[in-house]
């Protein structure tokens, strides 16, 4: 069994990404303020941190230009699965213009 191949594999990221998002949204609320919904806080130490920090800017802007390689990626695994460009044309877009949630579902 491979695990790249495995149908469970994207199931899996998938949550652990949907956990990691309500983590930045209201993770440790006595550390970091209340949720995103209740109060801006967050978001304003979030901008704050970006404004002074190099490297957390520098990840967001490695996410950027991830999502948009992504793209690439979908059409040379595509390939090398041995599928027409043509094949389940909505999929193969999900996972390409979706970051992160779109390749989980072509996983």
């Amino acid at each position: 069994l491979v695990l790249g191949e495995s149908k469970g594999l994207g199931v899996l990221l998938g949550a652990i990404g949907i956990f990691a998002l309500y983590w930045g949204f209201a993770g440790r609320p006595e550390d970091f303020g209340p949720p995103i919904w209740v109060s801006d806080k967050r978001a304003v130490e979030f901008m704050k941190l970006l404004d002074k920090d190099r490297v957390a800017a520098g990840f967001v802007v490695d996410l950027w230009v991830f999502g948009i390689f992504q793209g690439w990626l979908i059409d040379d695994d595509w390939k090398r699965r041995g599928r027409s460009m043509q094949e389940e044309k909505f999929l193969r877009n999900v996972a390409k213009f979706v970051p992160f949630f779109g390749l989980a579902s072509y996983l």
